[in-house]
């Protein structure tokens, strides 16, 4: 008797689980993807602001659903490669910290996005923050 349930749950096992299945996409990764334009960036000892005005270059950045990304300086290709994201959830205060890591500089910055906003954060040191808008 014990043979047969063992069998029959076995063989139900092989059927309930479909290779189809679906696994949702995280919110928190598709959202960065599309086109990014460069609004500025401030920072650095001095405290400095830079724009495309005041600078004559414009940057932005594509990021795609397969997780690769392009950086362009008016229009030309700057940079391109990988990017992985890093959503963490830090407890007991339950505060979301997001990570981008651009994959071929092996560097990793702490971004947010907010609306059509996306910032990106050097961090910590006289480094900068990166403010860019989504095209739409």
């Amino acid at each position: 008797m014990k043979n047969r349930y063992l069998i029959l749950v076995l063989f139900a096992g092989l059927f309930a689980c479909k290779t189809d299945d679906v696994v949702p996409e995280n919110p928190l990764d598709t959202a960065i993807v599309g086109n990014w334009n460069w609004v500025k960036s401030s920072g650095g000892i001095q405290g400095t602001t830079l724009t495309p005005t005041s600078t004559k270059y414009s940057l932005s950045y594509v990021f795609t659903k397969s997780n690769t990304y392009q950086q362009t300086k008016n229009g030309a290709l700057l940079q391109e490669g990988g990017y992985k994201l890093q959503h963490i959830f830090e407890s007991p205060s339950g505060k979301l910290t997001q990570k981008i890591t651009f994959l071929n500089l092996n560097e990793t910055f702490v971004y947010t996005l907010k609306n059509d906003t996306l910032r990106i954060d050097e961090g910590c040191c006289d480094r900068f923050l990166h403010i860019y808008t989504k095209v739409k």
